[in-house]
């Protein structure tokens, strides 16, 4: 998916033409983009990171290691390692998707798809609905309900907190 395939999906998700002029549109995709990439870590990267003394400067797009890489702690921008060896290692992690701006090149492809893609878009669309229709509550209220069906719909602790349960006598919960 594009930049500018985004762009058209929160056109239509607003219901408005797209010669309208949004001047906040790449401020809401970016933002919007980056809490997506935070919350649900969608995007995956690898990259060989050297370590001395077992500490090593992150690299910028760095959210968390994934959940399958030894214990590698991350603060204030460096990550460091329990041995305190020096070694090169390659590092799976999440990472933040690129900025976008208005310099973005429409044709610039994005770093996520599917439910990500999806709530990139209605989350973007929810910034901008006040300015694009301001008091319509009830619209900006389907929006944004929209992204948080699609954040819930990728975000596995939610997932894992909806177990298989049923109420029984005196409210107390069966599993």
């Amino acid at each position: 998916m594009t930049l500018g395939n985004l762009k058209k999906k929160i056109y239509s998700v607003l219901a408005i033409d797209e010669t309208t002029e949004l001047p906040a549109l790449c401020y809401a995709i970016d933002s919007t983009a980056r809490k997506v990439a935070s919350l649900c870590r969608c995007i995956k990267r690898k990259a060989d990171i050297t370590f001395a003394g077992g500490k090593a400067e992150a690299p910028a797009d760095f959210i968390c290691a994934a959940a399958e890489m030894p214990v590698i702690d991350f603060y204030d921008g460096k990550l460091t390692i329990a041995d305190g060896e020096s070694a090169t290692i390659p590092v799976v992690y999440y990472a933040y998707p690129e900025e976008v701006t208005d310099s973005t090149d429409n044709e610039t492809e994005l770093p996520y798809g599917g439910m990500a893609f999806d709530a990139v878009a209605y989350g973007a669309a929810g910034e901008l609905c006040a300015s694009v229709r301001p008091g319509d509550v009830r619209r900006y209220m389907e929006i944004m309900t929209e992204y948080d069906e699609r954040i819930a719909g990728m975000y596995s602790a939610n997932i894992k907190s909806v177990s298989p349960a049923v109420f029984c006598g005196a409210r107390r919960i069966r599993r």
